[in-house]
């Protein structure tokens, strides 16, 4: 009992003085004694190039179609997965009454009706690798013309009642699609609808398959069966009505940038044109000592403001890619007025990769974009290619361009802060 008691009084006199030390005031303490040195280095002899790939936005979040900024956009793909519709075909006790394909805008203000869908049974596209000249000579004689759609506008609603988004919704009816759904299970899984926009349509632009997925609302393109299902109950005929919908499996617009004129001298990023480009910074490996902590590192990246506006310049995103080290050569040649079908130049990806959320502030026509994970790389002695490519990310607007700054008033710049013992 004594020894409780004993410890009991030892703890009540231990435990304000823990509490007095364990502050969150950091300890302070003299350092000059310390060999750690706090340096700077900037970075100003660093070019930039344009060069053209051609677009694939297969993952984006929007499907288009039509005309704007000199970019078009004739086709757009829906990919529906048809064996699920067995189920419903093969079942003796389900008769299928009709089909319907339906499609979501997020434009309100769309009226034309004109819009015209087209069926095959074959899978007419990658959503990954498709391009325009994939699609040269394309004829509407390989699919099935189903015609135009009928139009209303929708409202989603939140649990008291408010209008939260107001949409528009497109409905085909397929219903001509019923028996050669089931006459493709045997051979291609997918199939693919077409769509075409009217002649000299303005942009339209559509929910695609990656926007909406598992949410309350989906408004990703789809087929519904809707079907009787009957059977026998207590010896009576029960006959019950229902639905089932489809999603898409995958989707593609089709941007075709022929139209647009372009000019090596105009540095620049934007996913419809599919304009990138490439920096080259200066070998900097003496003039960091290997081992140093790299403190900050910011690339510093004019945009022209006379032509990129300032919420484009927000909204549009990018993505800052250090070369493979298995890249080819960079030489002139590449950059110029010419587009490959795939980008000839690979990043090492991920952890020296920066994205939107590595862009910590735009100000006075300036991204200033985190690179300390590349430099502090490059210091530990990693082969990292001194090449980056950056691309505008895939979500950004397709139809605008983020134009960079290449005047002598504008310098493309690196500011690094390290500590060196």
């Amino acid at each position: 009992m004594k020894t409780q008691v004993a410890m009991h009084r030892f703890l009540c006199f231990l435990l304000p003085i823990i509490l007095i030390h364990c502050s969150e005031n950091p300890i302070q303490e003299d350092l000059d004694h310390s060999l750690l040195e706090i340096k700077t280095l900037s970075l100003n002899n660093i070019t930039i190039n344009n060069y053209w790939v051609s677009p694939n936005l297969g993952t984006n979040e929007r499907l288009y179609l039509g005309t704007k900024n000199n970019i078009n956009v004739p086709y757009s793909f829906i990919q529906i997965e048809d064996s699920v519709y067995l189920d419903y075909y093969n079942d003796s006790t389900i008769n299928v009454d009709s089909l319907r394909f339906i499609m979501y805008s997020t434009d309100t203000l769309i009226e034309t009706s004109m819009l015209n869908l087209y069926f095959s049974p074959d899978s007419k596209f990658n959503e990954n690798t498709s391009i325009y000249s994939d699609f040269m000579s394309l004829s509407n004689d390989e699919f099935l013309e189903l015609g135009y759609p009928e139009i209303q506008n929708q409202y989603d609603f939140s649990d008291n009642g408010d209008t939260i988004n107001t949409y528009t919704e497109f409905t085909w009816n397929i219903d001509t699609l019923i028996d050669i759904f089931a006459d493709t299970l045997d051979n291609d899984p997918f199939n693919s609808f077409m769509l075409i926009p009217p002649d000299n349509a303005m942009l339209m632009e559509f929910y695609s398959e990656e926007a909406t997925s598992g949410t309350l609302n989906n408004k990703d393109p789809k087929v519904i069966v809707y079907f009787r299902r009957t059977y026998l109950q207590n010896d009576s005929t029960i006959v019950e009505p229902g639905q089932r919908k489809i999603y898409s499996v995958g989707d593609l617009s089709v941007f075709d940038p022929t139209e647009f004129i372009y000019n090596s001298d105009q540095v620049g990023l934007c996913n419809g044109t599919g304009m990138r480009s490439i920096i080259n910074i200066p070998i900097f490996g003496d003039s960091i000592p290997q081992g140093s902590l790299i403190r900050t590192a910011n690339l510093f990246l004019p945009y022209d403001t006379n032509r990129t506006a300032i919420h484009v310049a927000q909204n549009q995103r990018i993505v800052i890619d250090p070369l493979d080290s298995d890249t080819i050569n960079i030489d002139s040649t590449l950059f110029n007025n010419s587009q490959f079908d795939t980008d000839p130049f690979s990043g090492v990806g991920y952890p020296y990769r920066a994205e939107d959320n590595d862009i910590t502030s735009i100000n006075n026509g300036i991204y200033r974009i985190d690179i300390k994970e590349f430099i502090q790389g490059k210091v530990l002695g990693n082969t990292i290619n001194s090449s980056w490519k950056l691309v505008s990310i895939e979500n950004n607007n397709p139809f605008e361009h983020i134009w960079l700054s290449n005047s002598q008033n504008d310098t493309i710049k690196i500011e690094i802060i390290y500590v060196k013992n």
